[in-house]
């Protein structure tokens, strides 16, 4: 009667007899014995819920930007902006979007053959294309920028703008007024610009008359205080 008792308890406990012939004894019995059920509720389909993994906590990083060689942190992209110019004789212009207090607004005292020429508000571009749409790609940062690569631009170069409203409009000597872009704040504003493919924006305007996208211009602005 104990033999079948046993043998009954055997078929009913497979997890328990495997432990007792593993010669589990003392404080190993129980540990290993857990680890045989656990093995058993897992092959019968029960699930075993892990030991909770503790991830260690960082200590918040309120900046995690780029330094230079010397430890100064890197200027960091506000905001960039696609707009269209449209270039007649040459010239186009940025300029502060409030405009009826500009001294002088544009286009008067357009300066020919100037690649940038800054005025209160007011910012005259040279274009290599006497009629032509130059694609300027706008961008604001909140420090001075890392130089572009001088081999890749036709032109550059840096001029000041004040700003009374923060927003700046694309201007052009017969349509007037077209795109605006932000700033961001008004205040007084550190501007660096850069030009590609003046040849072939001259060279369509000697042939074909006008183009778009041939004359591109990346125009950088960041405070000056």
């Amino acid at each position: 009667m104990r033999l079948v008792g046993a043998s009954c308890f055997y078929i009913q406990a497979p997890f328990i007899m495997e432990a007792a012939f593993a010669g589990l004894i003392g404080g190993t019995t129980v540990r290993r014995t857990h680890r045989v059920h656990a093995r058993h509720r897992r092959s019968s389909g029960f699930r075993v819920n892990p030991s909770p993994t503790r991830r260690p906590r960082l200590p918040f990083q309120q900046e995690n930007r780029l330094r230079n060689p010397e430890g100064a942190l890197l200027a960091q992209l506000v905001r960039q902006q696609r707009v269209n110019a449209h270039v007649e004789y040459h010239s186009f212009a940025l300029q502060e979007s409030h405009d009826g207090d500009l001294p002088v607004p544009f286009p008067d005292d357009y300066e020919q053959d100037v690649f940038l020429n800054g005025f209160p508000g007011r910012l005259d571009f040279y274009s290599g294309g006497h009629t032509h749409t130059a694609t300027v790609i706008v961008e604001v940062w909140d420090g001075p920028p890392l130089a572009q690569e001088a081999s890749a631009w036709d032109e550059q170069g840096e001029a000041e703008f004040e700003s009374a409203s923060g927003e700046v409009a694309v201007w052009s000597g017969s349509v007037g007024r077209t795109e605006t872009f932000a700033l961001g704040s008004p205040g007084p504003w550190h501007v660096r610009a850069y030009c590609v493919g003046r040849a072939e924006a001259a060279a369509l305007s000697e042939g074909e008359g006008t183009g778009h996208d041939v004359e591109r211009y990346l125009v950088q602005f960041w405070p000056a205080t």
